[in-house]
């Protein structure tokens, strides 16, 4: 038993050092330049392909190698990257090996030192050595599937021609049966794919149209209420692609039927696998990419949301910050999500499909020059739309008054956006006026003065009375009938004063605060009503304008109704020892210097300086 249990150990002993012994001759034989029993070498399916022999500031050999070999393995394995990519050339000093973005490997003065070489020579050498062992691994698995796949498709094209092909002889009968059979089944085929389709579609759409979500993603109300929509698109893709299966099949079949159409129907199986598999492999080594992106977007959907949440407290006001003021929130997370989005654009873009490709090269210099040449007009208004946002020119529903080239523009702002500004006037036409034309424009805003100070704004307008009226009572009737008057605030109250000395009349100006800078019209309306019902009231006449007339003899322009019943007009009064007429002429609408007799009148200033800006009514 004891001699029994010596010579199995004895056996298994020899062949142990017969399985070895080749191998360990083989890795003698390929050990590259510099190569050491010692030192940690780089494989690849199991051929040694050069060593590392020293470490890389605090990366010892054993960890080189380790991540040369899996950047190598990586690499060999993503048919996508042609092997001509691989490349050498120098980082910080040290010679690489890259292909594209991605370092293979690294080749040190100390490395080129143990070697007895140059670190450039032994990176050549080490870049032959790596290109051949890649090319000889993807011969490897890929002549191993095609042949696999090969013999696959060739029994069932070989099979499918023997329904009908015998002794290379084409029975008719049977090519016809089955042409016939493959057609009916084709049709029932896609009749069914697209029932089954359409049921989905139908249950999607009814979905859809009673708002109901087929699934809640918690948190993204947006994909949420998109989803349906969503899922519509794929699956109409999907329906796409199996047909289209379907009908490949189909032809492959019917071509392959006939010996004259047999090698045309392999082929069109062939590249048809072929095509598959490439885009099947494309799409599996994205991946990873795919999973970067949606990584990233998904982070910045949420640095939104939280930067968000903080711009709406501040245009709210329950937060505040020194100098910033509520209406630049809205506007300033506008152009901060603008820069995030553009800012992840950028770093998204390296993980595109087809990046650094020509045909994307080419796109995207086609896309800078046609924004070069469009965009200055955009970006000097998007300037000045920045411009007027924080230097508080005006909000939206501010009223406000733009100087224009021919006429001013006025009205209530209805929208302000980056590029232009719509201002609706008192007729409701729609002004679109570019922000560069505004920020070279002068601007009167009449809504500041009450939101920034809380000082309302001044409505003034003029009228004439006579000489021989007091002034006190002027002032009374104006003010009284400044206080009967719609949105004319009570505190500060109206004031009526002297504007001008004309030769046969006085202008006074009454002045009446309004928090409405927009009712302008109606409180100009309802104030010249006003002051005309207290003037007849009191048996004034109003000479707005003055009258150019022998007012001896001519009826008052009092109506009738505030006149007395028995009121007859004055006779002409004859003086003979003087002239023999006096006659009381009047110099018409307005003084000798040219003066209004009548202009109402608006400002935002409080004080009673009677330099306002004047308004047509």
């Amino acid at each position: 038993m004891k001699k029994y249990w010596r010579s199995l150990i004895a056996l298994l002993l020899v062949t142990f050092l017969i399985v070895v012994s080749p191998r360990l001759s083989q890795a003698q034989e390929n050990s590259p330049i510099g190569s050491n029993s010692n030192y940690n070498t780089v494989v690849l399916d199991g051929n040694t392909l050069f060593a590392i022999p020293e470490a890389l500031g605090e990366t010892s050999p054993e960890e080189r190698s380790r991540e040369t070999t899996s950047q190598v393995e990586k690499f060999a394995k993503t048919t996508s990257l042609p092997i001509e990519s691989l490349m050498i050339g120098d980082q910080n000093g040290i010679a690489v090996i890259f292909s594209g973005d991605s370092v293979i490997a690294k080749i040190t003065e100390a490395d080129a030192r143990a070697a007895n070489t140059t670190p450039r020579e032994l990176g050549d050498a080490y870049l032959e050595k790596l290109k051949s062992a890649v090319s000889q691994y993807r011969e490897k698995y890929s002549l191993s599937d095609s042949v696999y796949r090969g013999s696959i498709l060739d029994r069932a094209l070989e099979f499918i021609s023997s329904l009908t092909i015998q002794n290379n002889q084409l029975n008719y009968t049977n090519a016809i049966l089955y042409t016939i059979i493959a057609t009916v089944l084709f049709v029932a085929v896609l009749i069914g794919t697209n029932k089954i389709f359409g049921g989905i579609f139908n249950k999607l759409n009814y979905q859809l149209a009673h708002n109901i979500k087929a699934i809640e993603i918690p948190y993204i109300p947006f994909f949420s209420d998109r989803i349906n929509e969503i899922l519509i698109h794929i699956i109409k893709w999907i329906r796409l692609l199996v047909n289209l299966l379907f009908a490949t099949i189909y032809l492959v079949l019917i071509l392959n039927l006939f010996p004259w159409t047999k090698h045309l129907g392999a082929t069109i199986w062939q590249k048809f696998i072929s095509a598959s598999h490439k885009a099947w492999g494309n799409l599996i080594s994205y991946i990873p990419n795919l999973f970067t992106v949606t990584i990233i977007i998904i982070v910045t959907y949420y640095v939104l949301r939280i930067i968000n949440s903080i711009f709406r407290e501040l245009g709210k006001g329950t937060i505040s910050f020194p100098g910033f003021y509520p209406e630049w929130a809205e506007p300033t997370y506008r152009l901060l999500s603008l820069l995030i989005i553009g800012l992840v654009g950028v770093i998204i873009f390296p993980y595109l499909p087809g990046f650094g490709s020509a045909s994307f090269q080419g796109i995207s210099i086609f896309l800078g020059v046609l924004v070069s040449l469009g965009s200055s007009a955009a970006v000097s208004n998007a300037v000045a739309g920045i411009i007027l946002i924080y230097t508080r020119a005006f909000q939206v529903g501010d009223r406000i008054e733009i100087a224009g080239p021919k006429e001013n523009v006025k009205g209530d702002v209805e929208e302000k956006s980056l590029l232009v500004t719509r201002i609706r006037t008192g007729l409701n036409i729609i002004v679109t006026i570019p922000n560069s034309s505004l920020l070279s424009s002068n601007i009167k805003n009449y809504s500041a003065s009450k939101r920034d100070s809380n000082r309302p704004v001044i409505i003034a307008t003029r009228v004439n009375f006579s000489y021989h009226l007091p002034w006190q009572t002027v002032y009374e009737i104006l003010t009284n009938a400044a206080k009967i008057t719609p949105y004319v605030l009570a505190d500060p109250p109206p004031g009526a004063f002297q504007r001008y000395l004309n030769d046969s009349s006085v202008t006074y100006q009454l002045e009446v605060y309004t928090d409405y800078p927009n009712k302008e019209f109606t409180i100009w309306s309802e104030l010249h009503k006003n002051i005309r019902d207290k003037c007849n009231e009191a048996g004034i006449e109003i000479l707005s304008p003055d009258y150019s007339a022998i007012r001896d003899g001519n009826r008052s322009t009092i109506p009738d109704n505030y006149l007395p019943k028995n009121y007859t007009p004055e006779g002409f009064n004859l003086h003979p020892l003087g002239n023999l007429f006096q006659i009381d002429l009047k110099w018409g609408a307005g003084d000798k210097n040219g003066k209004p007799s009548h202009t109402p009148e608006m400002a935002t200033d409080g004080e009673p300086n009677r330099n306002v800006d004047s308004l047509e009514s």
